[in-house]
């Protein structure tokens, strides 16, 4: 899932991840992904540290406090020089991406995630 109040960089990273094969949900705002994570329940998000209404750091917190939504790995999309490391350990997300970003560093990060997604499924069944 890729949620980022920008359109465009919203469509980019979709157009981008569905070359590759994936299956890509998209929301623009902190209300919608909290919908759209609740009854997708997708394996990894993409989740923008700024937008209107509920920040990213505020919706990861609901993300991580909900028993439905908690093991979802989240990363925080920034565009901030800041440090950001202090707002994802407050957050309670697994990481965070920069933006701009190239095509393929969102390719490799996305695959990166997914097979630890994966390998963390296969040795808990």
């Amino acid at each position: 899932m890729i949620v980022d109040d920008g359109r465009d960089m919203a469509e980019a990273a979709k157009m981008v991840l569905d070359m590759e094969g994936y299956e890509v949900v998209v929301a623009y705002d902190g209300e919608e992904a909290l919908r759209k994570a609740e009854a997708e329940l997708p394996d990894l998000i993409f989740l923008d540290m700024q937008m209107p209404g509920k920040t990213g750091v505020e919706v990861c917190k609901i993300l991580k406090s909900s028993a439905k939504t908690r093991l979802i790995p989240v990363l925080l999309f920034t565009a901030s020089g800041l440090n950001v490391e202090d707002l994802v350990v407050q957050a309670g997300a697994d990481g965070f991406f920069r933006k701009p970003f190239a095509p393929e560093d969102l390719v490799a990060e996305v695959k990166k995630r997914l097979d630890h997604v994966r390998a963390k499924k296969s040795s808990n069944q």
